[in-house]
């Protein structure tokens, strides 16, 4: 099996040389020319500095995707940030992996598809993002599993429709490097069905929000703008869509535009794609992809195979992710019907999706608790319409709320605007009530959630000490990525 960065050319994939690996407003880079251009900038990084274990922001232009790639031929392992990664939450993240050295290939030897190369953070029950560590062999393993589904070779255009430093993303990257296809970058703050219209992909990795959108361009009554957009998507050859939930008719919506939607599961453990569902179909996941393995044990899904990743940095130490029998427990319950179609049911624990961000309650509790020095903080998820759902946040205050009603914590505004110099934006709560009273030792998180439903459905909150204005503005960002 070769494990080359650059497998499209070391493996002779016809008419790789030539095609291009990088679309953007400046033109394209073949991949004979990414090579080039990644093993002089190695060249570079090696005169400069010992390298190791290195950080990237994650900026979606071409210079952060020959740095990762030149990074990768010096022997570095690359760990991807955010571009807009809060200062605190990037210095804490560096300090999560700041005693791990990684074991690193020598420059100038074969690639080893057993070694680290990345470092991607992904939200966990224990309320910090976990640092997930991938090799060559995760990334290719994954890329030829997905490709038996949806075929990706040159010719093929892949947007950019999820950032780097998330695996969704990354990953499309790297089926590109592996099978010959390219990369094509947006515009900055170009918005999905706007990037789609122009670009004309012929695959694209979507979020259900983001799917919504096109299907909103395609239904809006702009003459212009959506033929442009119907136009591209009769080009659409297929339309992955994870992150989370896929609503039913979401799926029937995209059927009836042509819209070419594959539902598919996986997580950064896993290297992204576990399961993959034929076009259109709106019941479940999909049939497992090729080099993985999947089997219940108490209703929770496992995963087996070269595609979950090399590991957590834990200290000093990468630990494995699996048990004995190589099976990694990923903390989502399912079933599978009599076809071996996979169903996800949901989480063991408490993390939820928001508009494709992996969202940990315990993460923004620690920041509210820091913040107001009281332990009685607590965070649920409410549903909602675009994002599927939204965290708000219960916090302890001076005039404790009646039980069972909802009365918005006197510094909400205060604590919301607190809370965006601290955590990305899709952390911070839509809502910051005052914590109800209790009888019992543990907080009823259930009771907390039903309160957050209500919420939903009522009209005129009563506001925080601070004017609503402040609340529009801290409203999740338009993001370009889940």
């Amino acid at each position: 099996m070769d494990f080359d960065l650059f497998a499209a050319l070391s493996m002779g994939v016809a008419g790789a040389a030539d095609a291009p690996a990088l679309e953007d407003d400046a033109g394209q880079v073949t991949h004979s020319e990414l090579r080039r251009l990644a093993l002089a900038r190695s060249v570079e990084l090696l005169d400069e500095e010992a390298l190791g274990l290195c950080s990237l922001d994650a900026f979606e232009e071409r210079h952060t995707c020959i740095e990762f790639c030149a990074h990768i031929c010096a022997g570095a392992t690359v760990a991807l940030f955010a571009a807009n990664e809060a200062p605190a939450r990037r210095e804490r993240l560096l300090a999560s992996i700041a005693a791990w050295r990684p074991k690193r290939r020598a420059p100038g030897t074969s690639f080893d598809g057993r070694l680290p190369i990345d470092v991607v953070f992904t939200s966990g029950s224990s309320g910090e993002p976990r640092p997930v560590v991938h090799g060559l062999m995760n990334h290719a393993m994954s890329a030829d599993g997905a490709a038996a589904l949806v075929p990706f070779g040159p010719g093929h255009r892949w947007l950019s429709s999820l950032p780097l430093h998330h695996i969704g993303g990354l990953a499309i990257w790297m089926r590109a490097l592996r099978s010959g296809g390219a990369v094509v970058l947006r515009r900055q703050g170009e918005r999905i069905a706007e990037a789609i219209a122009r670009t004309r992909p012929t695959h694209c990795s979507l979020v259900a929000r983001q799917v919504s959108e096109v299907l909103d361009g395609l239904e809006s009554g702009d003459e212009e703008r959506g033929d442009a957009l119907q136009d591209a998507v009769r080009g659409l050859q297929a339309v992955l869509v994870g992150g989370g939930p896929v609503p039913r008719d979401l799926v029937l919506r995209a059927r009836a535009h042509g819209l070419p939607v594959h539902a598919t599961y996986g997580m950064t453990e896993t290297t992204a794609q576990v399961a993959t569902a034929a076009r259109f179909d709106a019941t479940s996941v999909g049939a497992v992809l090729p080099f993985r393995e999947v089997r219940l044990r108490d209703g929770e899904i496992l995963v087996r195979g070269p595609t979950v990743a090399l590991g957590q940095v834990v200290g000093a130490d990468l630990l494995p992710l699996c048990d004995d029998d190589a099976w990694f427990a990923t903390g989502d319950l399912g079933e599978l019907d009599a076809e071996g179609r996979l169903r996800v049911l949901g989480r063991k624990d408490r993390r939820f999706v928001s508009g494709g961000e992996n969202v940990s309650p315990e993460e923004i509790e620690a920041a509210l608790r820091e913040l107001t020095k009281d332990s009685e903080a607590y965070v649920v998820a409410r549903s909602d319409a675009r994002w599927g759902a939204r965290p708000i946040a219960f916090v302890r205050d001076a005039v404790p709320a009646p039980e069972g009603s909802l009365i918005a914590h006197s510094d909400e505004g205060a604590l919301r605007r607190a809370l965006t110099a601290r955590l990305p934006r899709y952390l911070v709560p839509d809502r910051i009530f005052a914590l109800p009273p209790r009888s019992t030792l543990k907080q009823d998180l259930a009771a907390l959630a039903r309160l957050g439903e209500l919420a939903a459905e009522l009209a005129g909150e009563t506001k925080g000490g601070d004017d609503a204005a402040g609340d529009a503005d801290l409203r999740p960002a338009d993001r370009r990525e889940p």
